[in-house]
Protein backbone atom coordinates (compact mmCIF):
# COMPACT_ATOMS: atom_id res chain seq x y z
CA UNK A 1 0.00 0.00 0.00
CA UNK A 2 1.85 3.17 -1.20
CA UNK A 3 1.79 6.30 1.47
CA UNK A 4 -0.31 9.22 1.11
CA UNK A 5 1.84 12.47 0.66
CA UNK A 6 2.00 15.01 3.70
CA UNK A 7 0.01 17.28 4.32
CA UNK A 8 0.67 21.06 2.99
CA UNK A 9 2.09 23.14 5.24
CA UNK A 10 1.02 26.66 5.75
CA UNK A 11 3.02 29.36 4.14
CA UNK A 12 6.03 30.61 6.25
CA UNK A 13 6.17 34.30 6.95
CA UNK A 14 9.10 36.53 6.23
CA UNK A 15 8.52 39.16 8.24
CA UNK A 16 9.55 40.12 11.91
CA UNK A 17 8.00 38.56 14.15
CA UNK A 18 6.23 42.18 16.56
CA UNK A 19 6.03 42.61 20.09
CA UNK A 20 2.37 41.49 21.64
CA UNK A 21 0.44 44.25 22.26
CA UNK A 22 0.19 46.08 25.64
CA UNK A 23 -2.42 44.84 27.95
CA UNK A 24 -5.43 47.39 28.04
CA UNK A 25 -5.92 49.43 30.74
CA UNK A 26 -8.17 48.46 33.83
CA UNK A 27 -11.37 50.67 34.04
CA UNK A 28 -9.70 51.90 37.99
CA UNK A 29 -6.06 53.09 35.95
CA UNK A 30 -7.96 55.04 33.23
CA UNK A 31 -10.35 56.94 36.32
CA UNK A 32 -6.98 57.79 37.95
CA UNK A 33 -5.41 58.82 35.02
CA UNK A 34 -8.38 60.93 33.98
CA UNK A 35 -8.42 62.54 37.09
CA UNK A 36 -4.91 63.74 36.91
CA UNK A 37 -5.20 64.97 33.40
CA UNK A 38 -8.07 67.13 34.84
CA UNK A 39 -6.26 68.60 37.57
CA UNK A 40 -3.38 69.22 35.54
CA UNK A 41 -5.84 71.09 32.99
CA UNK A 42 -7.31 73.11 35.79
CA UNK A 43 -3.91 74.49 37.46
CA UNK A 44 -2.58 75.32 33.59
CA UNK A 45 -6.37 77.04 32.77
CA UNK A 46 -5.91 79.38 36.29
CA UNK A 47 -2.23 80.35 36.28
CA UNK A 48 -0.79 79.93 32.46
CA UNK A 49 -3.69 80.25 30.04
CA UNK A 50 -5.15 83.63 30.73
CA UNK A 51 -8.16 84.83 28.78
CA UNK A 52 -7.13 87.30 25.51
CA UNK A 53 -7.18 91.12 26.89
CA UNK A 54 -10.46 92.90 25.71
CA UNK A 55 -10.31 94.79 22.45
CA UNK A 56 -12.44 97.48 24.69
CA UNK A 57 -9.19 97.66 26.75
CA UNK A 58 -7.28 98.17 23.72
CA UNK A 59 -9.18 101.43 22.82
CA UNK A 60 -9.13 102.86 26.45
CA UNK A 61 -5.32 102.80 26.53
CA UNK A 62 -4.95 104.07 23.52
CA UNK A 63 -7.10 106.12 22.19
CA UNK A 64 -7.70 109.28 24.21
CA UNK A 65 -5.27 108.04 27.13
CA UNK A 66 -4.05 109.77 29.50
CA UNK A 67 -6.76 112.29 29.63
CA UNK A 68 -3.91 114.73 30.83
CA UNK A 69 -0.34 115.87 30.82
CA UNK A 70 0.88 114.97 33.03
CA UNK A 71 -1.14 111.90 34.04
CA UNK A 72 -3.47 112.34 36.54
CA UNK A 73 -3.50 109.76 39.82
CA UNK A 74 -6.74 108.54 38.36
CA UNK A 75 -4.98 107.39 35.10
CA UNK A 76 -1.89 105.88 36.90
CA UNK A 77 -4.22 103.75 39.11
CA UNK A 78 -6.24 102.88 35.73
CA UNK A 79 -3.22 101.93 33.72
CA UNK A 80 -1.84 99.41 36.80
CA UNK A 81 -4.89 97.68 37.43
CA UNK A 82 -4.89 96.57 33.67
CA UNK A 83 -1.28 96.02 32.99
CA UNK A 84 -1.23 92.65 35.51
CA UNK A 85 -3.59 90.96 33.10
CA UNK A 86 -1.23 91.68 30.07
CA UNK A 87 1.17 88.79 28.26
CA UNK A 88 4.34 90.36 27.22
CA UNK A 89 3.26 90.07 23.22
CA UNK A 90 -0.33 92.12 24.46
CA UNK A 91 1.72 94.29 25.85
CA UNK A 92 3.95 94.70 22.57
CA UNK A 93 0.18 95.37 21.06
CA UNK A 94 -0.62 97.63 22.80
CA UNK A 95 2.49 99.75 21.81
CA UNK A 96 1.88 98.82 18.26
CA UNK A 97 -1.72 100.04 18.40
CA UNK A 98 -1.10 103.40 20.20
CA UNK A 99 1.58 103.75 17.43
CA UNK A 100 -1.03 103.29 14.84
CA UNK A 101 -2.50 106.52 16.15
CA UNK A 102 0.31 108.36 15.88
CA UNK A 103 1.01 108.16 20.05
CA UNK A 104 3.83 107.76 22.24
CA UNK A 105 4.16 103.74 22.66
CA UNK A 106 4.27 104.72 26.50
CA UNK A 107 1.09 104.39 27.73
CA UNK A 108 1.37 107.60 30.04
CA UNK A 109 2.53 109.59 27.62
CA UNK A 110 0.19 111.59 25.53
CA UNK A 111 3.05 113.05 23.24
CA UNK A 112 3.24 112.28 19.38
CA UNK A 113 5.92 109.49 18.30
CA UNK A 114 9.20 110.40 16.45
CA UNK A 115 9.12 109.78 12.77
CA UNK A 116 12.67 109.36 11.69
CA UNK A 117 13.55 108.78 7.93
CA UNK A 118 15.51 105.51 6.82
CA UNK A 119 16.26 102.26 7.90
CA UNK A 120 18.69 103.03 10.78
CA UNK A 121 19.93 106.54 12.73
CA UNK A 122 23.44 107.22 13.62
CA UNK A 123 23.53 108.08 17.39
CA UNK A 124 26.33 109.37 19.92
CA UNK A 125 25.45 105.71 21.79
CA UNK A 126 25.77 103.68 18.20
CA UNK A 127 23.91 102.67 15.38
CA UNK A 128 19.85 101.75 16.00
CA UNK A 129 16.63 100.82 14.12
CA UNK A 130 14.36 103.73 13.12
CA UNK A 131 11.55 101.34 13.55
CA UNK A 132 12.53 100.84 17.23
CA UNK A 133 13.01 104.63 18.03
CA UNK A 134 9.76 105.86 16.16
CA UNK A 135 7.46 103.73 19.11
CA UNK A 136 8.65 106.44 21.32
CA UNK A 137 8.88 110.46 21.82
CA UNK A 138 12.08 110.21 23.77
CA UNK A 139 14.92 107.52 25.20
CA UNK A 140 13.05 108.42 28.60
CA UNK A 141 9.71 107.52 27.09
CA UNK A 142 11.60 104.09 25.70
CA UNK A 143 13.06 103.01 29.40
CA UNK A 144 10.03 103.11 30.94
CA UNK A 145 8.14 101.39 28.67
CA UNK A 146 10.34 98.79 28.33
CA UNK A 147 10.94 98.74 31.63
CA UNK A 148 7.12 97.69 31.82
CA UNK A 149 8.02 94.88 29.01
CA UNK A 150 10.51 93.33 31.44
CA UNK A 151 8.46 93.05 34.23
CA UNK A 152 5.80 91.42 32.50
CA UNK A 153 8.23 89.09 30.79
CA UNK A 154 9.87 87.94 33.85
CA UNK A 155 7.20 88.48 36.38
CA UNK A 156 6.97 88.98 40.28
CA UNK A 157 3.85 88.03 42.12
CA UNK A 158 2.30 89.33 45.13
CA UNK A 159 -0.52 87.82 46.82
CA UNK A 160 -3.99 90.03 46.76
CA UNK A 161 -7.76 89.91 47.88
CA UNK A 162 -8.87 87.24 50.86
CA UNK A 163 -8.87 84.68 48.50
CA UNK A 164 -4.99 84.97 47.92
CA UNK A 165 -4.69 85.28 44.21
CA UNK A 166 -1.68 85.75 42.84
CA UNK A 167 -0.97 89.10 41.19
CA UNK A 168 2.10 90.08 38.62
CA UNK A 169 3.38 93.46 40.44
CA UNK A 170 3.99 95.90 38.26
CA UNK A 171 6.26 99.18 39.04
CA UNK A 172 6.69 102.65 36.94
CA UNK A 173 9.54 103.65 36.38
CA UNK A 174 10.49 107.44 37.57
CA UNK A 175 11.83 110.02 34.86
CA UNK A 176 14.87 112.16 35.08
CA UNK A 177 12.75 115.50 36.44
CA UNK A 178 11.12 112.89 39.70
CA UNK A 179 15.14 111.50 40.30
CA UNK A 180 16.59 115.28 40.76
CA UNK A 181 13.77 116.14 42.31
CA UNK A 182 14.30 113.33 44.72
CA UNK A 183 17.88 113.78 44.99
CA UNK A 184 17.43 117.01 45.83
CA UNK A 185 15.08 116.35 48.57
CA UNK A 186 17.60 114.07 50.29
CA UNK A 187 19.90 116.69 49.76
CA UNK A 188 17.60 119.18 51.42
CA UNK A 189 16.72 116.49 54.45
CA UNK A 190 20.28 116.05 55.24
CA UNK A 191 21.18 119.43 55.46
CA UNK A 192 18.53 120.03 57.55
CA UNK A 193 19.78 117.00 60.43
CA UNK A 194 23.00 118.55 60.01
CA UNK A 195 22.14 121.65 61.42
CA UNK A 196 22.58 122.33 65.41
CA UNK A 197 20.42 124.89 66.73
CA UNK A 198 21.67 124.78 70.33
CA UNK A 199 24.94 124.99 69.66
CA UNK A 200 27.63 128.42 70.75
CA UNK A 201 29.29 130.44 67.49
CA UNK A 202 32.00 129.02 68.95
CA UNK A 203 31.00 125.48 67.85
CA UNK A 204 30.01 126.20 64.81
CA UNK A 205 33.31 127.95 63.89
CA UNK A 206 34.71 124.40 65.28
CA UNK A 207 32.61 122.81 63.10
CA UNK A 208 34.30 124.45 60.24
CA UNK A 209 37.69 122.63 61.11
CA UNK A 210 38.46 119.70 59.49
CA UNK A 211 40.38 117.93 62.51
CA UNK A 212 37.18 118.89 64.52
CA UNK A 213 35.35 117.25 62.12
CA UNK A 214 37.60 114.15 61.53
CA UNK A 215 37.40 113.84 65.51
CA UNK A 216 33.86 113.72 65.49
CA UNK A 217 33.57 110.93 62.51
CA UNK A 218 36.17 109.31 64.72
CA UNK A 219 33.74 109.55 67.74
CA UNK A 220 30.59 108.56 66.24
CA UNK A 221 32.62 105.47 64.89
CA UNK A 222 33.79 104.21 68.07
CA UNK A 223 30.13 104.42 69.50
CA UNK A 224 28.54 102.54 66.59
CA UNK A 225 31.30 99.88 67.24
CA UNK A 226 31.82 99.70 71.01
CA UNK A 227 28.65 101.05 72.30
CA UNK A 228 31.18 103.56 74.23
CA UNK A 229 32.92 106.58 73.39
CA UNK A 230 36.25 105.59 73.80
CA UNK A 231 39.55 107.63 72.73
CA UNK A 232 41.34 106.18 70.07
CA UNK A 233 45.16 106.24 69.92
CA UNK A 234 46.32 107.47 66.55
CA UNK A 235 48.41 105.25 64.44
CA UNK A 236 50.68 106.70 61.39
CA UNK A 237 52.14 103.90 59.36
CA UNK A 238 55.06 105.39 56.73
CA UNK A 239 57.72 103.90 54.54
CA UNK A 240 61.16 102.94 56.10
CA UNK A 241 63.97 105.33 55.07
CA UNK A 242 66.97 103.48 53.90
CA UNK A 243 70.31 105.37 54.66
CA UNK A 244 73.06 103.19 52.34
CA UNK A 245 72.70 101.47 49.61
CA UNK A 246 72.33 97.76 49.47
CA UNK A 247 74.84 95.50 48.78
CA UNK A 248 74.84 92.05 46.87
CA UNK A 249 76.58 88.80 49.20
CA UNK A 250 79.85 88.09 48.16
CA UNK A 251 81.71 85.30 49.51
CA UNK A 252 84.94 85.92 51.86
CA UNK A 253 88.24 84.46 51.71
CA UNK A 254 87.98 83.05 54.30
CA UNK A 255 85.13 80.94 53.44
CA UNK A 256 86.66 79.52 50.29
CA UNK A 257 87.23 82.64 48.09
CA UNK A 258 84.76 82.89 44.46
CA UNK A 259 87.05 80.12 43.28
CA UNK A 260 85.38 77.51 45.46
CA UNK A 261 81.67 79.16 45.51
CA UNK A 262 80.18 75.98 43.99
CA UNK A 263 81.49 73.89 46.39
CA UNK A 264 80.10 75.96 49.42
CA UNK A 265 76.48 74.64 51.22
CA UNK A 266 75.45 77.13 53.71
CA UNK A 267 78.66 77.36 54.74
CA UNK A 268 80.51 74.58 54.40
CA UNK A 269 82.66 73.37 51.94
CA UNK A 270 81.94 69.63 50.69
CA UNK A 271 84.91 67.31 51.46
CA UNK A 272 85.48 69.40 55.00
CA UNK A 273 83.97 66.43 57.16
CA UNK A 274 81.89 68.40 58.71
CA UNK A 275 83.95 71.58 59.38
CA UNK A 276 84.02 75.09 57.67
CA UNK A 277 86.26 75.44 55.24
CA UNK A 278 89.17 77.47 55.23
CA UNK A 279 91.07 77.04 52.37
CA UNK A 280 93.31 79.56 50.99
CA UNK A 281 94.16 81.17 48.06
CA UNK A 282 96.86 78.64 47.01
CA UNK A 283 94.96 75.73 47.74
CA UNK A 284 93.88 73.95 44.93
CA UNK A 285 90.61 71.62 44.68
CA UNK A 286 92.28 68.62 43.68
CA UNK A 287 93.32 68.18 47.30
CA UNK A 288 90.41 68.33 48.63
CA UNK A 289 89.46 65.41 45.96
CA UNK A 290 92.35 63.41 47.22
CA UNK A 291 91.55 63.96 50.91
CA UNK A 292 87.68 62.77 50.36
CA UNK A 293 88.48 59.83 48.10
CA UNK A 294 90.17 57.61 50.46
CA UNK A 295 87.88 58.13 53.52
CA UNK A 296 85.41 56.59 51.34
CA UNK A 297 87.43 53.27 50.30
CA UNK A 298 88.17 53.08 54.47
CA UNK A 299 85.18 53.15 55.24
CA UNK A 300 83.91 50.58 52.65
CA UNK A 301 86.69 47.75 53.72
CA UNK A 302 85.44 48.48 57.18
CA UNK A 303 82.35 47.36 56.23
CA UNK A 304 82.40 44.55 54.80
CA UNK A 305 84.83 43.05 57.60
CA UNK A 306 81.84 43.81 60.13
Amino acid sequence: MAASPPPNAPPKSILKKTNPPPDVPSALELTGLTRAQAAQLLTLSKKELKPPIPIETFELLSASFPSSTPPSPDDVSLLLSHLPEFSPSEYLDLIDERNCLNHCGYALCSKPRRNFPGKVKIRPSGVAKTADLNKWCSDDCALKGMYIHVQLEHPSYEWVGDKGEMKVKIRLREGKDKEKEKGSADELEKAVAGLSLDGANDDSDKKGDDAYQKKQQAGRLAVERNGMNVDRVEVRIGEKEITQLPTAPTFSNAQGGESDAHLMVEGYKIGSKGKKAKNTEGESEDDDDDDFIPSIRVESLNYGKS
